[in-house]
């Protein structure tokens, strides 16, 4: 289920793929077996590209896969999830029911999954 993020194991397409929803927009990237997640910043019609980070690891399953960028020590849930049978990209903020502001998963490996 949780997997080093390689060409075998990463089923949705990376490239030069354009993701915005709440007001976030990211960019995603592929060169040759590595995988990148960029933010961007839009100012006007001018795109301004800024955090960049390689994508490491992959959860999934049959129904869908999430991606994981490390931060220093932390590793961080992409906010996007890939819906394997429909082929297409899902902000995460509307694939669960959450509970209230202030009780979520903060979506960091490290608080969250690795215990």
């Amino acid at each position: 289920m949780t997997q080093a993020a390689t060409s075998e194991s990463v089923v949705a397409p990376f490239d030069s793929v354009r993701l915005e929803t709440r007001g976030e927009t990211i960019e995603l990237s592929r060169k040759d077996d590595q995988f990148f997640v960029t933010r961007i910043e839009t100012d006007g019609d001018q795109d301004h590209r800024r955090e960049s980070h390689q994508i490491v690891m992959t959860t999934g399953s049959h129904l869908m896969q999430t991606y994981w960028l490390q931060i220093g020590s932390e590793f961080r849930q992409l906010p996007w999830f890939f819906r394997i049978e429909e082929k297409m990209w899902i902000p995460s903020a509307d694939t669960f029911l959450n509970p209230p502001p202030g009780d979520q998963n903060s979506g960091q490996w490290n608080n969250s999954c690795i215990s």
